[in-house]
């Protein structure tokens, strides 16, 4: 099934949009749902969200939405499970573009502003039987003509009373 906008040969083509309707006062609105078919043998289709080639790349937002009374929604990415013989969960990748020429591509992790900030979590899983996950925080290699990144833990300043503390424990 293909989907698609008016081309547009001197200016701008036409948008797609796809949605669910509001709800009335006492129900939900309706979900969407984009998912590729099951495969009895073999990988399941893909799904893939991408902005075409231009002379100033595209933009992809996810959000869940604005919420005027309670706690927001979740926007959450899940990698897959497996029940597998030894075989590894699905994996998921946030990786910043390359460039060329110039400097590679910024990857940002941000809890929310408020009037206490959001808090930015990074945490291994738990071990059922053996070990729980490493986490790795590390810079790559440099060129001949460079040297490594480097990595900084820092504490923000406060106007009145004690910083944030660092703690690295086992």
């Amino acid at each position: 099934v293909l989907v698609s906008s008016g081309g547009g040969t001197s200016t701008s083509t036409g948008s797609v949009r796809v949605e669910t309707k509001n709800a009335g006062v006492s129900g939900v609105s309706g979900e969407l749902s984009l998912q590729s078919g099951k495969s009895s043998h073999g990988s399941s289709g893909s799904v893939y969200f991408s902005t075409s080639s231009s002379t100033e790349g595209g933009r992809i937002d996810m959000n869940s939405g604005y919420s005027s009374d309670h706690s927001n929604g979740v926007v959450s990415f899940f990698g897959g499970s497996t029940d597998g013989n030894g075989a590894r969960g699905g994996q998921v990748e946030f990786i910043s573009g390359s460039s060329s020429s110039g400097v590679g591509g910024i990857l940002n992790f941000k809890g929310g502003d408020s009037l206490t900030g959001g808090n930015v979590y990074a945490a291994t899983s738990t071990g059922s039987y053996s070990s729980s996950g490493a986490l790795h925080i590390k810079t790559t290699n440099a060129g001949t003509q460079g040297i490594s990144g480097s990595i900084e833990f820092t504490s923000g300043t406060t106007s009145s009373g004690t910083s944030g503390a660092i703690t690295l424990s086992s």
